[in-house]
């Protein structure tokens, strides 16, 4: 049974809404990744430029084998291993939006760790879109309150901070699969 906070951050995710949202990281301006308007409301949100790219959360393994083609066992141990939030770049995502491929025909993905998060995703049965809660260009808050009043006008709804007690209030670490047992790191 999911909370009624879950269940309305969803409602507003399956109208193709953007909301704010506290991650597993930092807060983030997220959408139904799988919603292509959604994801283009995001980009006028932040004066992103179009061939930035987008992180997606996904709730398990078993989500994520729906939109990457091979998840080499490399991506298992890193994420295993890893003592704090990892995003894994990707070769071949399928059943995705062509706006969140990237030009090497990658997707950055993160296994999400936040419960809140989690319950969302698995109530909407599809990855949501993350990135900072910021205007391209300018720094990521760390937390709620250095949100710019802007960027909480923009959105159509915000989670209650209350679930932003699970947050690690920095970015995550990326990393590239480069090939079965080699990976390289983009950001610590």
């Amino acid at each position: 049974m999911y909370n009624k906070d879950v269940i309305e951050t969803v409602n507003f995710l399956k109208q193709g809404k953007v909301i704010l949202c506290p991650t597993d990281t930092i807060w983030g301006l997220s959408c139904n990744a799988l919603d292509e308007k959604a994801i283009q409301k995001i980009i006028e949100i932040k004066h992103r430029p179009d061939n930035k790219n987008f992180i997606i959360l996904v709730s398990s393994f078993d989500m994520l084998k729906k939109f990457v083609k091979n998840i080499p066992s490399l991506a298992f141990k890193i994420e295993n291993e890893s003592d704090k939030p990892v995003t894994i770049i990707y070769p071949d995502p399928v059943d995705l939006p062509g706006i969140l491929i990237n030009e090497d025909n990658t997707i950055a993905v993160r296994l999400v760790r936040h419960n809140f998060c989690k319950e969302v995703i698995n109530l909407l049965k599809a990855p949501i879109v993350s990135t900072s809660a910021n205007t391209s260009g300018n720094p990521s808050p760390i937390n709620f309150e250095n949100i710019d009043a802007a960027i909480k006008m923009a959105v159509d709804y915000i989670v209650p901070s209350r679930y932003e007690n699970n947050s690690s209030h920095k970015a995550s670490k990326i990393v590239k699969i480069i090939n079965e047992n080699e990976y390289t790191v983009i950001r610590e």
